[in-house]
């Protein structure tokens, strides 16, 4: 594919008459693709402009130079090219769940949410839409929707594991123990060995007043990961990129205290 693109740009040094831009537009947005599967993301971006001088209303190319900046966490550029992307094409739900996407990254929850709903109003009914929906509730400490949308998903697809641990997360937060730990221990099956199951569901072993289990699933945190069940063990995870509660970490504490 690189190779008949040069073609085409050696063709076009050579000063043949190609007249039609959006082909011209075309070929560089082809070539943009060769070049992002090579990895070579600089040069895609480079196409992708030399495509939207060509041809500037067609909202593929801002989608697709959108996505690649997002690859260089390039987010502000990225989310200023999905909006363009959308202004050109408003009922393209693949363009809204791009940029809910990019909102998520830029930790703007709420419209990421929007635009997860959107997606949803144009007709696309995907398990992933209603996943990523969950999520962004959850983020924004609704809940009870965040529940909502979990169990929907679970009741479609039984064994995601990390649907299973955050609807137990939300569940906890809504004081639902008891079907708290009924989802943890089915992550727990799901994946013996992720730390985030093992310490959700010590925790609430240890709400429960299941002591004996809730030690053993501290010796599993030491055997099974790369962590020690200490007191300072969820600081450790956040800057990893894990999430937790206040509530949460006071739970945690509390197994320390006792």
């Amino acid at each position: 594919m690189i190779n008949v693109f040069k073609l085409f740009e050696n063709s076009m040094v050579s000063g043949e008459d190609i007249k039609e831009p959006r082909f011209i537009a075309d070929v560089f947005f082809y070539g943009a693709l060769a070049y992002q599967r090579q990895k070579d993301n600089l040069r895609a971006v480079e196409l992708l402009g030399n495509a939207i001088k060509k041809s500037p209303e067609a909202a593929m190319y801002y989608n697709n130079r959108g996505l690649i900046f997002q690859d260089l966490n390039k987010l502000e550029a990225a989310k200023k090219d999905l909006d363009k992307a959308i202004e050109l094409d408003r009922d393209n739900p693949v363009y809204y769940e791009n940029r809910y996407a990019i909102f998520f990254d830029l930790k703007k929850y709420q419209e990421a949410q929007n635009d997860l709903l959107k997606v949803i109003s144009l007709g696309n009914s995907d398990l992933d839409i209603y996943a990523s929906l969950a999520l962004t509730y959850d983020v924004l400490n609704n809940f009870p929707k965040a529940a909502e949308y979990y169990d929907l998903v679970l009741r479609k697809n039984p064994n995601q594991t990390m649907i299973l641990s955050n609807y137990a997360y939300a569940l906890f937060e809504l004081n639902q123990i008891s079907k708290a730990i009924e989802m943890f221990e089915r992550a727990l099956v799901t994946d013996p060995a992720e730390v985030d199951i093992l310490v959700g569901l010590a925790v609430l072993y240890h709400v429960d007043g299941k002591e004996n289990k809730s030690k053993d699933l501290f010796q599993d945190i030491k055997i099974k990961t790369k962590y020690e069940a200490k007191k300072q063990l969820l600081e450790t995870l956040e800057k990893e990129d894990y999430r937790f509660s206040s509530k949460f970490k006071a739970a945690w504490e509390n197994c320390f205290s006792d």
